[in-house]
């Protein structure tokens, strides 16, 4: 399972991903952005403030507008220190499963309920 500093680290990773990402580009404001996505430009600006998580539910289409992959989003890379699960689950994904099949395939898996459980959590 992610340890609470890797949580914290992933947590920084993708807000300063999409903060990055954010202020580089010209095509979204804030408010177009959240229309896309069906949140509020409040919420979006809490993400560029860094003070919340966007929902997980939210993040293959974060990732379709930022033209990047999940991994990418996350910043993870085989450097990361992954258990052996994690490890896979992101080599499942990173192997073109679909984001739908990839939940479904692990969704039954205690390890990654854990890992998305306490992701989720930072998106309260």
């Amino acid at each position: 399972m992610i340890s609470t500093s890797q949580n914290t680290n992933l947590k920084e990773n993708i807000l300063n991903n999409i903060h990055t990402w954010f202020y580089s580009q010209t095509t979204y404001s804030q408010m177009s952005l959240g229309k896309k996505l069906g949140v509020s430009q409040t919420t979006v600006a809490r993400w560029l403030e860094r003070k919340c998580l966007p929902d997980i539910s939210l993040w293959p289409a974060i990732c379709e507008i930022m033209d990047i992959t999940i991994p990418q989003f996350l910043k993870l890379d085989s450097s990361s220190s992954m258990s052996n699960k994690e490890s896979q689950l992101l080599n499942a994904y990173q192997n073109d499963l679909s984001f739908k099949s990839f939940i479904d395939k692990y969704l039954s898996d205690e390890t990654f309920k854990q890992t998305i459980n306490s992701l989720a959590a930072y998106t309260k």
